[in-house]
């Protein structure tokens, strides 16, 4: 495996978000060297958005896209382009 990409969809999970990042973090660079974690913001209303933008600004690893009703779409489409590129 040349390179890895985890991503997880979040909403309202400020509890969680920073523990499945680092645990997602620690797995995947012993894994290969060159890897992301991305955080998918699902509209959260709690502080999910706040600690996933923290959490990229302290680790160039860490990527989060807020997902908002106009974004919805775009989202989709890239989900279902990872999802085919994974069958592949």
């Amino acid at each position: 495996m040349e390179s890895l990409s985890i991503f997880f969809p979040c909403h309202n999970e400020q509890d969680h978000v920073e523990h499945m990042t680092s645990e997602a973090l620690r797995i995947a660079a012993s894994l290969v060297g060159d890897y992301e974690v991305i955080i998918v913001d699902d509209g959260s209303t709690d502080q999910t958005p706040v600690i996933a933008k923290h959490l990229a600004s302290e680790n160039d690893h860490v990527k989060v896209i807020h997902r908002s009703e106009e974004h919805t779409s775009e989202l989709q489409s890239l989900l279902n382009l990872v999802c085919r590129l994974l069958r592949e």
